[in-house]
């Protein structure tokens, strides 16, 4: 399924840092987003470098809104030296976190209300307004 995303829409990776910063923003890993979702991402990146505007993650959620989907999700829990599982205080599990995007299914974005998600007009900066107006026209 996520062939078409690397031959025909160009997505690649290591991803773009404007990419791994979506997958960072919404806590999921790139499997985890629907491939037109991908698509949108991508679309994105060349409509904003054609009109020589920044791609920015209030910007896009501002233009383009998410879904929520609740379906199954894998968790990667952290390993110490021995191979054992290393338990928080509370005695569960500790989860692993990467630095751009998590290469596992988090089921943290699925807890997070919609409006975590979304930019209102009111919480672009005076760049972003600018940039949403030529996105527009």
């Amino acid at each position: 399924m996520y062939e078409v995303a690397f031959k025909d829409i160009d997505f690649r990776l290591p991803s773009s840092n404007f990419q791994m910063s979506v997958f960072h923003h919404l806590d999921l890993a790139p499997s985890q987003l629907h491939l037109n979702y991908l698509a949108f991402i991508r679309a994105f990146e060349i409509v904003a470098e054609y009109l020589e505007i920044a791609p920015t993650i209030r910007l896009l959620f501002h233009a383009f809104h998410l879904q929520p989907w609740d379906g199954r999700a894998v968790f990667d829990k952290e390993l110490d030296d021995y191979g054992e599982v290393v338990l928080g205080e509370d005695g569960k599990p500790v989860m692993k976190e990467y630095d751009h995007f998590p290469f596992v299914w988090w089921k943290k974005h699925y807890t997070n209300p919609p409006s975590e998600y979304v930019y209102p007009q009111s919480t672009l900066s005076e760049d972003e307004l600018s940039d949403y107006d030529r996105l527009v026209e």
